[in-house]
């Protein structure tokens, strides 16, 4: 799997909301899809999505082998799960 480059992909309204409820700046989201420390397969509502991981955020991305990529969600991590507890924790709240 190629890393992919932010401007080619379309973020979703969900993406937008997300990065912005949990405080993740583009550039955080530019590293995870260009230079992404690991890429993960998943698959929800039997559609297949990559999780391009770096550090403890992951970009969850849908129509990853496109021209235009969509920018399904950013997760935070910590201890191996993607929680919005984790999230809430990381941010202090």
């Amino acid at each position: 799997m190629r890393p992919l480059i932010l401007s080619e992909c379309i973020p979703s309204a969900h993406f937008l909301q997300k990065k912005e409820s949990r405080g993740v700046d583009w550039q955080i989201v530019r590293e995870a899809l260009e230079k992404p420390g690991v890429v993960e397969e998943s698959v929800h509502n039997g559609s297949k999505k990559l999780r391009y991981v770096r550090g403890d955020i992951a970009v969850v991305v849908g129509g990853w082998n496109t021209p235009h990529p969509i920018l399904v969600t950013v997760l935070l991590r910590e201890s191996e799960q993607w929680t919005d507890e984790d999230v809430r924790n990381r941010r202090g709240r």
